[in-house]
């Protein structure tokens, strides 16, 4: 996969210090090619809304920073402190939202408003098999006490308390969706829109919370798992599947893995495994993402997971849970 920013050309020259150079490096012609040879080769080309602006997004964080001009080369986050080169900031965003838009299938960032006032996603229509939720404690109970975890979270960090306290209590779920799409929103309202409108099966909430299933903190994660399960795209098990699978984000891939084993999607299975396999070296940083595929592939009961169950009992740390699954496997 090779992500690219869809530029507009005639604004970029409009920089008289750069039009010289970017006219002369003829764009447009770069990208024909590169379309074509990534065809050649079976590969694919992701093309990020350019109103993603990814020099502005955090890599580290989520947090959209409110402006990074041109000549500024290095910037500090607000929301989580890390420091950035620019560039390279820009590369690993534009990275991690190319994957988001190759799963979801649609923009770079939540949807606006279509025209008649309906959302863009709401207005597709599902091609794929409806997603079953599977609630450990059920319904209301459930998402009640998933909603009083990610308050008691998110109240030390949110700098604004009306609106943190708003954003909790609105029923305009337009509001919320707002929130979503405004610049200069800190990830803490974010992520509460997201979540809420995920409540609710809104699915303007998807792209956000998919973002959110894959961040490098894990009660984000949890939370953005949960707000998935009970929205029902059918869109959650491709996308969780991409994120178990990217060998680049392995750190962040236990939630999706374990979101794929709730959703028992046909997903599941070959993401498990192909996740699985690449984790069995004995030395393995990531073993437990590899203990939940493991532990994930005996309660999905397929019988395409035996080898590489086989495979991992030798595994110093792996061996009893493959055990345990394969047994689950041969009663089935």
């Amino acid at each position: 996969m090779v992500v690219i920013e869809d530029l507009t050309v005639r604004n970029t020259v409009k920089n008289r210090r750069l039009s010289r150079a970017i006219s002369d490096a003829a764009w447009s012609e770069f990208r024909s090619m590169l379309e074509y040879k990534t065809a050649w080769y079976g590969r694919e080309v992701i093309v990020v809304n350019r109103f993603f602006l990814p020099a502005q997004l955090c890599s580290h964080c989520g947090t959209l920073a409110r402006s990074v001009p041109l000549h500024v080369r290095t910037w500090t986050c607000e929301g989580c402190g890390v420091r950035h080169a620019r560039d390279r900031n820009a590369s690993n965003s534009l990275l991690a939202t190319g994957l988001a838009v190759a799963v979801c299938g649609a923009g770079a960032r939540p949807q606006r408003n279509a025209p008649g006032g309906q959302s863009a996603a709401k207005q597709e229509t599902p091609t794929a098999r409806a997603v079953e939720v599977s609630l450990a404690h059920g319904g209301e109970e459930a998402r009640d006490e998933e909603f009083r975890s990610l308050t008691d979270r998110l109240g030390d960090e949110a700098g604004e308390p009306e609106v943190f306290h708003r954003l909790l209590a609105t029923e305009d779920d337009e509001e919320l969706a707002r929130v979503l799409v405004e610049r200069g929103r800190p990830l803490w309202a974010r992520e509460i829109a997201a979540f809420r409108l995920g409540c609710r099966g809104d699915r303007r909430a998807f792209e956000a919370l998919v973002l959110l299933l894959n961040h490098r903190d894990p009660e984000r994660c949890v939370s953005a798992a949960h707000a998935l399960l009970l929205l029902g795209d059918p869109r959650t098990p491709r996308a969780a599947a991409a994120l178990a699978t990217n060998s680049l984000r392995t750190a962040y891939a236990l939630h999706p893995v374990r979101l794929l084993t709730t959703l028992r999607a046909p997903e599941s299975v070959p993401a498990l495994v192909s996740t699985l396999h690449r984790l069995l070296a004995p030395d393995e940083p990531h073993w437990r993402v590899a203990l939940a595929c493991v532990e994930g592939l005996g309660s999905l009961g397929d019988d395409r997971a035996r080898p590489v169950l086989e495979a991992a009992l030798p595994h110093p740390r792996l061996g009893a849970a493959a055990a345990e699954a394969l047994s689950r496997l041969s009663a089935a």
